[in-house]
């Protein structure tokens, strides 16, 4: 069963990030993308405060976005974060779906692959991604979990189990779609999860890490689920002809 993702893996979240930084900023010398990185990077770092109600969604905004523009030698104020931070709200709402994440779920679909969905935010802001996506026509009710929701969130190792429980699989029947080394790719292994690693942005792994594959495309992770699917049709042919 294949679990993807949702920020960065499905759709990507470069670029409402990037317009949102256009319609505000004019600096000199910032690059967009690593300022992008550096934000997901400095987020990260209090996910789970902003998660848990230790640090408001607006303090873990402001400091995400001012952290990496301090990073890159540039400073905003509070206004100017909450100003982007609506900006990118709204482009959020514009979000589409990477067209070879769509193909993706059109053949998962087509040949009857199991998936599901796995996602940590907040519930109101995943779910309203998740309507924008119209990811309800390809992923169950039933198959779509969000951290918000279940009260655990990656790289837990209790909400691989979580998911699993509710899937009713074996952990190694479970291969998990992400963008990110900490929560998707290590999260899953360490759950005994198999994981693919969508790494768009070619990040050097700064553990021991061997995730089924690695790519760097969404063309890649495409090819790589037909692939697979291959390799396990071949293996049902084979059982077929030796009983």
């Amino acid at each position: 069963m294949l679990v993807f993702d949702l920020d960065d893996t499905l759709y990507d979240q470069l670029i409402p990030f990037q317009k949102a930084y256009e319609d505000q900023f004019h600096m000199k010398d910032i690059n967009v993308e690593e300022l992008y990185r550096l934000s997901r990077k400095y987020g990260d770092e209090v996910f789970v405060a902003s998660e848990t109600g230790k640090m408001s969604m607006q303090a873990m905004h402001r400091y995400r976005i001012q952290k990496a523009f301090f990073a890159l030698g540039q400073t905003i104020t509070d206004t100017q974060a909450d100003q982007f931070q609506a900006n990118y709200r709204k482009y959020q709402q514009q979000i589409t779906l990477n067209p070879f994440m769509e193909e993706i779920l059109d053949y998962c679909v087509k040949y009857q692959i199991e998936i599901a969905l796995l996602t940590n935010g907040a519930s109101n802001y995943q779910r309203n991604k998740i309507k924008q996506l119209q990811l309800e026509r390809w992923f169950l009710p039933n198959r779509i979990f969000v951290s918000g929701e279940v009260g655990m969130m990656k790289p837990d190792p209790e909400i691989f189990s979580h998911v699993a429980r509710q899937v009713d699989k074996l952990p190694e029947e479970l291969c998990l779609i992400g963008d990110s080394l900490e929560n998707d790719i290590l999260g899953a292994i360490n759950a005994g999860w198999d994981a693919v690693w969508l790494n768009k942005y070619h990040i050097s792994a700064t553990h021991q890490v061997e995730p089924k594959a690695i790519c760097h495309t969404s063309k890649e992770v495409l090819d790589w689920v037909k692939h697979q699917s291959d390799i396990d049709a071949s293996k049902v042919n084979l059982g077929e002809l030796e009983i």
